[in-house]
């Protein structure tokens, strides 16, 4: 696979994937992981997260966090690709993304009407692809984006 390849496959997984696993850091620096509904846009991602939860009591504690998105196939996990983007998560205006959560995940719908949950936009600054045995793959901030 030659770089070309393995950056159209990172932006494929980034850009269809409609889940991620969230990782964030506890209080006392411990990694916490959970499953939550994202969207993208021009390959950046968005969370809407509940400010109850404790992933983003540990966002606004620390806000470096990871973004695992999962597209192996049952077949033949090990041999089929993932990604983990890393960066800075910023709470945006939900209302910028309010729609397009809508087209994508339906039931979000009647979480935006609750005042504790937001919006949180990942600044990716790099990134590591696993396309399967021996097929890995770093990327830097910018490589992602998709104009």
């Amino acid at each position: 696979m030659t770089d070309e390849e393995a950056l159209e496959v990172a932006k494929s997984l980034i850009s269809t994937s409609t889940f991620a696993v969230l990782g964030t850091l506890t209080e006392d620096g411990f990694p916490y992981t959970s499953l939550t509904q994202i969207i993208t846009q021009a390959g950046v991602p968005y969370l809407l997260l509940s400010d109850l939860s404790d992933h983003t009591k540990n966002i606004v504690r620390d806000n470096h966090i990871s973004l695992f998105f999962d597209g192996t196939d049952e077949t033949n996990k090990m041999n089929s690709p993932r990604i983990t983007l890393m960066g800075v998560a910023t709470k945006i205006d939900k209302s910028l993304v309010e729609d397009l959560f809508y087209s994508q995940h339906p039931k979000t719908k009647l979480y935006f009407s609750f005042a504790d949950f937001n919006v949180w936009k990942l600044d990716a600054v790099r990134a590591r692809l696993n396309a399967g045995f021996g097929k890995a793959f770093d990327f830097d901030k910018g490589d992602l984006v998709i104009a």
